[in-house]
């Protein structure tokens, strides 16, 4: 697959000189639509953002290419190494579209499969299935190749390298493309992409130095908790015993290591200081109140009442869209189970 060069707004940057985080909270501030691509030797991570939310991300290093969330914290985590570049590509909101859509697509057919080779009734046929995905087209050797993007059946953008590494992209090369695919018999290989998992920033990941929806919705549940517990044991030991409890936690969720200080806990609030995954940050918080449930004796244990202040947080409007992600009442019931 040849990726959309578009602008090429940045090319080989640095990582040693170049702060990744920062980079991409210009490029989200600025409402960009296009991807960053992330090298190293043996490795590519691409993210693709549209309207400055990072819509998809894939990491690939040697045999292993994975998709969505984990593959965005792979190439947060390696972009603070040195040696690496960056590349940024600005597209249209439309392609930047289709190609979040088909990072991780999978081979469907190749030119002999379909009942004609040819390049257009190849794409008829998809356009009649509402295929989306991508076909790569190799026109024989040292004459290049190229690759269309289809969404749901219709070719939204096209790309083509020559034998000697030039790109462009574009209608001219579509119509291009199909020119040269009526002359000689290239080879087609069609990649279809099924089960679309896009990234939702909002619900799946935690940005440093942006409000967090997810963060202030445990801020509440943190708050509730820590009355509760105060209430109860009639002492002022919850800070302690958060601390003790997290560093406890950090054997298992590696950012929550004291020497790392990717989320951190200060005058009440959590502050992420890394890009993490909501679901991680969910587990670790839930981890860390059960082990302070521990500390608390049964007979006061039951004393505790936090369904209906917590009931009370998540009809908030603000939450809305995070109740769909987790749902609170459960999240009470792991942290107060014994299990």
């Amino acid at each position: 697959m040849l990726l959309p060069p578009g602008q090429i707004l940045h090319r080989d940057l640095g990582t040693k000189f170049t702060n990744f985080v920062a980079l991409l909270t210009e490029l989200k501030e600025s409402r960009f639509s296009g991807y960053v691509r992330l090298n190293f030797w043996e490795y590519e991570g691409i993210l693709v953002l549209d309207g400055g939310k990072i819509t998809q991300a894939q990491s690939s290093e040697k045999n292993t290419t994975m998709v969505g969330t984990n593959a965005a914290l792979r190439i947060f985590d390696l972009a603070r190494h040195p040696d690496g570049s960056i590349d940024v590509h600005r597209l249209p909101s439309e392609v930047a579209v289709v190609l979040a859509a088909v990072l991780g697509a999978e081979f469907f057919k190749d030119e002999k499969q379909f009942y004609d080779p040819r390049v257009v009734p190849i794409l008829q046929d998809l356009q009649e299935r509402g295929l989306t995905g991508y076909m790569d087209i190799h026109f024989g050797l040292k004459k290049g190749m190229g690759t269309i993007y289809l969404l749901e059946g219709i070719p939204v953008e096209s790309v083509v390298m020559s034998s000697t590494g030039r790109m462009i992209s574009g209608e001219a090369v579509y119509n291009k493309i199909l020119e040269i695919g009526d002359l000689i018999s290239p080879e087609i290989r069609v990649y279809r992409a099924l089960d679309i998992q896009y990234i939702h920033e909002q619900t799946d990941l935690i940005f440093p130095g942006e409000d967090s929806v997810v963060l202030e919705f445990w801020n509440n549940i943190i708050m509730i908790f820590k009355s509760e517990f105060d209430r109860i044991m009639r002492t002022k030991k919850f800070e302690i015993y958060w601390l003790e409890s997290l560093l406890q936690a950090a054997t298992r969720f590696s950012f929550l290591n004291p020497g790392r200080n990717e989320l951190t806990l200060v005058d009440g609030r959590l502050n992420a200081r890394a890009v993490l995954a909501v679901n991680q940050v969910n587990e670790a918080l839930t981890f860390i109140l059960r082990l302070i449930m521990e500390k608390i004796p049964a007979r006061k244990k039951r004393k505790m009442n936090l369904t209906k202040a917590i009931e009370h947080v998540q009809r908030l409007p603000q939450f809305a869209a995070i109740i769909e992600v987790f749902n609170p009442q459960q999240v009470v019931q792991k942290i107060m189970s014994n299990s």
